[in-house]
């Protein structure tokens, strides 16, 4: 929980504990509020980043908890608010209904109830404080009536992938909710132009609440894109999911982390992306994906990511790679390959999802440990009892663990005494480099902490052709690209050349199918290397 929100809270908290027998209908929907959307980011820290130390310490048992208790108070808070002021002043209690109720039918009811008590307000001054309180909620509410319902129905699908046709997520809309889509689109640009009327009027309304309804906007918008991007036919609704990307972006500060996820889905159409003239230099500064969308992906797909991925998109890497790490192994002839010890003594497998690789290492190595950023991935690889130590977070994050590697240095220069038999002797990289474009801050990480000796370093990436390379660069070679399917991919030009700026030698290197797409085989790169 993030200072401010802290402080407002407990402000909130003294306010309705100084008068309990007449409690503020809007202070308690506003504690609602800020409750229940603690409840949803508690494993969160202030950036929109896993909280590690959260998540590591409490074993996510603790942080359920939390959610749950923080939800159900915020859902008595809501109910009280609207019992005490039902009418048209109290549409925050409504608001915070439709955020806080556990239960389908009732969040929808909240919101209806929201764009019946705005509809009068619908045509009101702009410049009026009292149209910012009404056309924002209900341009906001008409987008979650829209889209809801059929969250709702994805939620009680069995067996149907969610790149089937069949799909609700995939489904155009019928002739309903088309017309509601016109409305919400109406409403939001209504409520876009009363906020930049009033960006600069601090008589309508404080910079806190622009900041806030701004932020309510945004994420509307962003919900249709996402919407309309999985929408099939694709190039039909394209266009449409490129609009409602641009006016996130558009109405929101530079750096907020919504609006480079914006960027980061607008990158993904690449040069088709007709409507926006800013895609393709989107695409040209995309250098990872937002830690936000990996942690998402994962965490929704960790139950069935083991069937979906072996059984059918075909993944094999952990196994292909390992047959490469031994080929290199028996011809460096390392000193542990004619002896009962493991010929690994430490190996960090960074992204280890639900502990494929580890599966595959297992056994050549005396200590094993994974990140990941996904807790519900985490706990899927603690299942399988082979790592001596797992932790959620980026891939970075493992090397300047204290608790794994106490004696390791983050950062150890070319100089330092570090002895080699503290460090690490294999890092693996299964599938995690497609999400990131620019390898040299892993590369520089993995450099500093292998074994001078007999270290290696195994991962894959896909591949980037040259013809793609160029294409992509506009006549100019790109070094790795943002591929439509929001997965980057490298060029072996790239790789070759990092790999000797960061000092260290490539002992194998190799394309081959790493998986399937669509039915597809996906050509991707196998690497291993060592230090020079």
């Amino acid at each position: 929980m993030s200072n401010k929100v802290e402080q407002q809270i407990a402000k909130l908290r003294s306010l309705l504990s100084t008068n309990p027998n007449r409690p503020k209908p809007k202070a308690l929907a506003r504690l609602s509020y800020l409750l229940a959307e603690e409840a949803k980011t508690c494993a969160f820290n202030n950036n929109g980043g896993v909280d590690i130390q959260k998540i590591n310490a409490g074993k996510s048992s603790e942080v359920n908890d939390t959610k749950q208790k923080l939800g159900t108070e915020a859902y008595e808070l809501a109910k009280q608010s609207i019992e005490i002021d039902p009418l048209q002043s109290n549409v925050i209690g409504y608001g915070a209904l439709s955020i806080s109720s556990p239960k389908f039918e009732e969040r929808m009811w909240a919101l209806e109830q929201i764009v019946s008590l705005t509809e009068s307000n619908s045509d009101l001054d702009v410049a009026s404080t009292k149209s910012v309180n009404a056309i924002v909620p209900r341009a906001v509410s008409l987008v979650r009536l829209l889209l809801e319902p059929r969250d709702e129905e994805a939620l009680e699908l069995n067996g149907i992938r969610r790149s089937s046709s069949k799909h609700p997520t995939r489904r155009e809309w019928d002739n309903k909710e088309n017309k509601l889509y016109q409305k919400s689109k109406e409403s939001l640009e209504l409520a876009s132009s009363l906020l930049s009327s009033n960006s600069g009027n601090t008589t309508v309304s404080s910079n806190s609440t622009i900041s806030e309804q701004v932020s309510f906007l945004a994420k509307s918008h962003y919900r249709l894109g996402m919407t309309f991007r999985k929408m099939i036919p694709e190039e039909k609704h394209r266009p449409s999911s490129i609009y409602h990307f641009a006016q996130a972006i558009e109405i929101l500060p530079k750096h907020h982390s919504m609006a480079r996820k914006c960027a980061f889905w607008l990158a993904t159409f690449g040069s088709s992306g007709e409507g926006c003239n800013n895609v393709d230099s989107y695409r040209m500064e995309m250098d990872c994906c937002p830690e936000e969308y990996i942690v998402s992906l994962y965490s929704t797909f960790a139950s069935s990511f083991d069937d979906l991925l072996v059984k059918k998109l075909k993944y094999e890497t952990p196994t292909k790679l390992r047959k490469v790490v031994d080929q290199v192994v028996q011809e460096k002839n390392y000193p542990a390959m004619n002896s009962n010890q493991p010929i690994f003594q430490q190996c960090v497998d960074l992204g280890c999802g639900t502990g494929l690789s580890g599966l595959a290492f297992q056994d050549c190595t005396s200590k094993l440990y994974g990140v990941d950023l996904s807790p519900e991935m985490i706990e899927k690889a603690n299942l399988r009892d082979v790592y001596d130590e797992l932790i959620v977070g980026n891939v970075e994050s493992i090397f300047s663990n204290s608790k794994i590697f106490p004696t390791i240095p983050i950062a150890p220069s070319s100089s330092s005494s570090l002895e080699d038999t503290q460090r690490i002797d294999l890092v693996l990289a299964c599938d995690v480099f497609v999400y990131i474009g620019d390898l040299k801050p892993i590369f520089t990480k993995v450099r500093q902490q292998l074994h001078e000796q007999h270290g290696l370093f195994a991962f894959s990436t896909e591949n980037l052709s040259v013809e793609d390379a160029k294409v992509a660069g506009d006549g100019n070679e790109k070094s790795f690209l943002l591929q439509t399917c929001a997965r980057f991919a490298h060029t072996v030009k790239y790789l070759e050349a990092l790999a000797k700026e960061m000092n260290f030698e490539i002992y194998s290197l190799s394309q081959t199918v790493i998986r399937q797409n669509q039915g597809k085989d996906v050509k991707g790169i196998l690497a291993v290397l060592g230090c020079c």
